[in-house]
């Protein structure tokens, strides 16, 4: 590669709250194959890498490390690099609003896209929401800028169709496999916002965990059952494990 602008290559960032994480195999699985889909000779040092940024996270308090592979400023060579960063103060609840478009080029990749889907969220922000909502060139609900959107119809957990490229969430899939075992039935769909109208929407980051969508700007009307965002939110929450 030709020394050039810094580029992020595979960034990855998870939520670690009094020394305990969320499918921390599963956040390093993500981080290490994105990494060997560019470079396979660079994977187990990514491995490496990544255990040890880890292991130096403080047990106290609320962190949310950003591990990133990528080239610096001028340089040729990729190198892993580690943020510790403290936690940004977490919420429950959200307002969505429609993308203006969809910017990604590597939507199975979280890293390359990122100043893209930083300038969709500041555009949501501008119209008065959190997170932008993608849509595919057919008008189908994607994914959220920074967020997997789930939605409930009656008692069935209702995911985006795999037909559409996304990023695979880590949140979504410890959702996902908590409400199997519960019970619960997981339908796959393929909608457009307007099919959205009456229900309870949610938004999944690593950060937030699950967020219930108040309002959708331009959108559906959306709607809530009391009591299960709460639920689920203690459901997950007593699936973290400590770091070490």
């Amino acid at each position: 590669m030709k020394p050039g602008a810094a580029r992020t290559l595979v960034v990855d960032s998870f939520l670690v709250d009094g020394g305990r994480i969320l499918a921390a195999a599963a956040h390093r699985s993500r981080f290490v194959t994105s990494v060997a889909e560019h470079d396979a000779d660079v994977a187990e040092e990514g491995g490496s890498f990544w255990d040890d940024s880890v292991a130096a996270v403080p047990s106290d308090g609320r962190w949310f490390p950003r591990i990133s592979w990528g080239l610096p400023e001028g340089s040729s060579a990729p190198t892993f690099e580690v943020s510790p960063r403290p936690a940004p103060t977490g919420s429950e609840s959200l307002v969505l609003a429609t993308a203006s478009g969809d910017p990604r080029t590597t939507p199975l990749v979280k890293g390359p896209d990122l100043a893209r889907l930083d300038a969709l969220r500041s555009a949501a922000s501008r119209a008065g929401a959190d997170e932008a909502v993608i849509l595919s060139p057919d008008g189908l609900v994607v994914e959220g800028n920074y967020s997997s959107i789930v939605w409930w119809r009656g008692d069935s957990l209702c995911i985006v169709d795999e037909s559409l490229a996304r990023l695979p969430s880590i949140t979504e899939s410890a959702l996902v496999t908590l409400a199997t075992a519960l019970g619960v039935e997981i339908v796959p769909e393929l909608v457009e916002p307007s099919d959205l109208e009456g229900h309870e929407v949610w938004s999944l980051a690593s950060l937030h965990g699950p967020r219930i969508a108040t309002k959708w700007v331009g959108g559906p009307a959306l709607a809530a059952q009391p009591g299960r965002l709460r639920a689920w939110r203690a459901r997950l929450d007593a699936l973290r494990r400590p770091v070490a």
